[in-house]
């Protein structure tokens, strides 16, 4: 066996085909070094016999089953069935779906035991050996988990397959080569196992050399050791040493528009490119400020990012969403998927803007309605709307597949008429230019497997019978995700930069490199959570640690550094979360520190500025438009019409000129006239379309007014006496099954949330309103009307003809012109004697006492029904169970009436102004921009 060391001022590529002969096997760590380094032979358009394997295509060749090999998530399911209840409560593994991250784990520490030729059977020995100490909760664990692996092994042994962890050894070798030329091409580390087959290469007959790039290593009498990476003895003996910069900047997306910025102030004639190493670029936002055109973008797209996909995960999460919410569909989920285009194009072939605009019209009325939930009941036979087709056909399909107890019964809804139709959500580009849809029955055809090998006895034992439907579906959507669809451009490219990695491109050399992401802990990476051993205690069982992997990555760094002609690093740094430059950086600059061939600037120009100019202008330039920017901000301090919303009262009154106001819209009017006129006037609401699952306080309140009218409602007119209403409200039982009741009927059945919240609502929450409604008969209406005649007047579910009628409150006079202001209420309860009228608003929390007013001069005063003495109002608490000690005056309503005159003629005058109270201008900020009211205008406004 040959060791070479090739000098980092040689391209390695160039050394490894310069003895290249006929039958020779050249083998790169990765499959993508491999498919490079073909490529670029294939150019010298030599025909000899040679091949360009990756490591793991070698072992895979030399490695020999004797049966089957079970893998990806058909080993999962296996070791899953083996566990057990014991062991699954031990791992706390409740479902399949909790042994995924567990499970591969499991894997990854025996495949690993394997690869470094680490006896099983040697680690029962562990707590007895002395090679180190074990606390008892890893001496437990380790016990379980062997025990776990020989009823895994015994499991599909029993089946007819195995596993890697049982036949990667030096039994299972077969070379297949004889008297050929194997070259192992710049692989930093060498597990126990791959030295084991160089060695068995070589003794089959075959010339072995093994090439490294810069690295010194020692001799053994049976293998070798590579030495570290001398950087500075590296660094002095090079002939021509790179440029170097170092970009710091605050955050990722600045690093990225940096770099955008560093490489548009290159010479422009410069157009040899480079390469940009990021193992995260594409999964990363920022990747998106990059045009295929410059950069050499991967022609791939994730599978998980096509519309058969995400079409099948909302078919899944449909189907969770109605188990956890007693089969009704949330409206957040129906949200987010109407903002997804192919969706509604799913169900409605051809679907016009303006179809989906009737859809979203639809939706914002169930949101503005408080509803949280859909299902079919609420369209059956009522609703033709094409909202209502949709939702259909969408839960017609989710009860399809939550239906299904096997894959056989899966596979069969899919492309199928009544399933789910594949050509709906293929476009005619995906059609015509990806292999989407042989990449998609490929992996079907995988996971249809499952069922034909015969690995699981019954669905049930992995899923039970209300979750099979969504497991298997699950299941299907993890082999999905992690395939990759290849596309062809159909255009042009001109692109000299390409995406790479540290570890794809260790055997290459570029004339510049741009490093993204030159943090601590990203390069070098952090150590990786402990699974059972700490870094201590693999080290001396002879597995990989810590130390071994950034040694790797420093030297695979260093090399491709070092090779460049030109290198810029690019970091970012943020104290608050623990985020440092890159050791590697401070290592570098320590080494070249007496050396003036290393620049080094931060970069704090705001991503707005540089993303918009980082086609054209330097960054001094951009920091100087910055400062000018930022200067001006603080000098534009915006005057006292920007607050104010202009009056036109020709076309903010009625007809007649009278402004029309609720008790309601009223004291909004008072509070704050700007968002009255927004959110009253103009009926603009602002919707929410996540649709919290939440007891809102506009729900709690509707809830208790449909309550109480309800209860209240059947004891409606005249009474003489307490006799009828002692029957009803001295019954708690029965005004507490009343309120259960009413949460599931009419819209409550939508508008109540599936979770906790229902429970805190039927269990808690009746219980205190039914003792409540006992309290104010108890306290109030027995006080009050003992052996007394009355008529009960409570709210209606609605206005009555009376109470839809506004009565004038007052006029003001503008130019000449009177206008005037009349309003209505709708009073929660009325209770009318002979001699006097008592009004009653039952209250939750905050209340107002000028809403009581409202109601006074609507029912009684305005009309002079009765005089001011002998009309009374109060607030009760529901929860407090007491009234509340608000007393209602005459001073009061004389201040309230001129109150709202005043506004309304200063309204008409100058325009609809902000709130002058800080607490009135709290809501909708970013509509009424309240926050940049200074400090010195709410202490004089105040």
């Amino acid at each position: 066996m040959e060791i070479k060391t090739i000098p980092l001022s040689a391209d390695l590529l160039d050394a490894a085909f310069s003895g290249l002969g006929d039958r020779t096997v050249m083998v790169f760590p990765t499959r993508v070094a491999a498919g490079i380094a073909r490529q670029r032979f294939m150019q010298n358009w030599n025909l000899a016999e040679n091949s360009f394997i990756s490591m793991e295509d070698f072992k895979e060749a030399v490695i020999l089953p004797q049966t089957s090999v079970l893998m990806d998530e058909k080993r999962l399911l296996c070791l899953y069935l083996v566990m057990g209840e014991e062991q699954r409560e031990f791992f706390h593994i409740m479902q399949y779906s909790d042994i995924v991250e567990w499970g591969r784990k499991f894997f990854d520490f025996f495949e690993e035991l394997a690869e470094e030729c680490v006896e099983v059977e040697s680690l029962s020995q562990l707590k007895d050996s002395g090679v180190f100490y074990m606390q008892m909760w890893q001496e437990t664990y380790l016990e379980r988990i062997m025990q776990i692996r020989e009823d895994y092994q015994s499991y599909i042994s029993a089946l007819g397959f195995t596993d890697k962890l049982f036949y990667v050894h030096e039994d299972s070798f077969c070379i297949p080569w004889q008297g050929c030329r194997i070259t192992f091409v710049n692989q930093y580390y060498y597990s126990a196992m791959e030295r084991q087959l160089i060695h068995a290469i070589e003794d089959a007959g075959n010339s072995v050399t093994v090439l490294y790039h810069g690295l010194e290593t020692a001799r053994t009498a049976d293998s070798w050791k590579v030495k570290e990476f001398d950087l500075e003895a590296t660094w002095q003996a090079l002939k021509v040493k790179p440029k170097l910069h170092i970009v710091e900047s605050e955050n990722e997306d600045q690093m990225a528009l940096a770099y955008l910025d560093w490489i548009n102030r290159q010479d422009a004639c410069n157009s040899t490119g480079g390469v940009i190493i990021d193992s995260s670029f594409h999964q990363k936002s920022y990747s998106r400020y990059f045009d295929a055109q410059r950069f050499r973008l991967p022609e791939v797209i994730p599978l998980g990012q096509t519309a058969v996909y995400q079409m099948l995960n909302a078919i899944y999460k449909g189907i969770k969403a109605q188990q956890q919410s007693s089969g009704f569909l949330p409206l957040s989920l129906v949200s987010k998927l109407f903002t997804m285009p192919w969706f509604l194009s799913y169900f409605i072939s051809g679907i016009t803007e303006q179809q989906r605009e009737e859809i979203w019209l639809q939706l914002d009325k169930l949101l503005n309605n408080d509803f949280l939930y859909v299902d079919m009941q609420l369209f059956n036979g009522k609703d033709d709307s094409l909202f209502g087709r949709v939702i259909g056909q969408y839960i017609t399909l989710i009860n399809s597949f939550a239906g299904v107890n096997g894959i056989s019964g899966l596979c069969a809804l899919i492309d199928s008429p009544s399933g789910l139709q594949i050509e709906k959500l293929v476009s005619p580009e995906e059609a015509d230019y990806t292999d989407l849809l042989a990449c998609f029955w490929e992996r079907l055809a995988n996971f249809a497997s499952i069922e034909s090998m015969a690995i699981i006895p019954s669905w049930t034992q992995v899923f039970n019978d209300e979750e099979c439907g969504a497991g298997l579906l699950e299941l299907l959507l993890s082999f999905l995700k992690s395939a990759r669809v290849s596309y062809s451009s159909t255009q042009t490219r001109h692109s000299n930069w390409e995406i790479s990695n540290l570890l794809d491109a260790r055997n290459r050399s570029f004339g510049t490199v741009a490093f993204f992401q030159m943090i601590e802990g990203l390069l070098p990476s952090n150590p990786t959570p402990v699974w059972l051993f700490n870094e201590t205690q693999r080290s001396k069982l002879g597995l990989k640690c810590y130390a071994d992997i950034r040694a790797w990555e420093r030297y695979y760094f260093f090399r491709l550094l070092l090779t460049a002609g030109e290198a810029v690093c690019f970091s970012y740094r943020n104290v608050e979360r623990d985020i440092s430059s890159s050791s590697f950086i401070g290592e570098m600059e320590q080494l070249v520190s007496a050396e003036l061939c290393i620049s080094k600037e931060e970069v704090h120009i705001p991503i707005k500025c540089l993303y918009e100019n980082s086609a054209g202008k330097s960054s001094q330039t951009l920091l100087s438009e910055a400062d000018t920017l930022e200067s001006c901000c603080h000098e534009a301090i915006p005057g006292k019409d920007f607050f104010i919303i202009p009056a036109a009262p020709e076309q903010d009154l009625e007809k007649d000129g009278v402004l029309k106001a609720s008790a309601s819209g009223l004291i909004q009017f008072l509070k704050n006239p700007f968002l009255w006129y927004i959110e009253t006037h103009s009926r603009i609401q602002g919707l929410s379309y996540e649709a919290e699952e939440i007891i809102s306080n506009k729900l709690f309140g509707n809830i208790m007014h449909a309550y109480f009218a309800r209860i209240l409602g059947k004891e409606q007119g005249s009474h003489n006496g307490l006799a009828r209403l002692e029957a009803v409200f001295g019954d708690t039982v029965f005004l507490q099954e009343g309120l259960v009741n009413l949460l599931s009927s009419g819209d409550f059945r939508y508008q109540i949330p599936k979770n906790y919240n229902a429970d805190f609502l039927t269990e808690i929450i009746s219980v205190r309103l039914a003792e409540s409604l006992n309290m104010f008969y108890e306290n109030w209406l027995k006080t009050h009307l003992d052996k007394r005649s009355f008529t009960l007047i409570p709210e209606e579910d609605k206005m009555t003809t009376a109470e839809r009628d506004y009565k004038t409150l007052g006029t003001v006079l503008l130019e000449g012109k009177e206008y005037g202001i009349a309003l209505r209420g709708k009073a929660d309860l009325r209770i009318e004697t002979e001699q006097e009228a008592m009004i009653i608003d039952f209250k939750t929390g905050n209340r107002d006492y000028r809403q009581l007013i409202i109601y006074e001069w609507f029912y009684y005063l305005l009309d002079a029904t009765l005089d001011e003495d002998k009309v009374n109002s109060l607030f009760w608490n529901i929860l407090d169970t007491k009234v509340s000690d608000d007393s209602i005056t005459a001073d009061k309503r004389s201040k309230l009436k001129s109150d709202i005159l005043d506004t309304f003629q200063s309204s008409l005058t100058i325009g609809y102004t902000q709130g002058t109270k800080t607490a009135d201008r709290q809501r909708l900020m970013k509509i009424t921009r309240a926050d940049l009211i200074t400090a010195d205008k709410e202490e004089s406004n105040g």
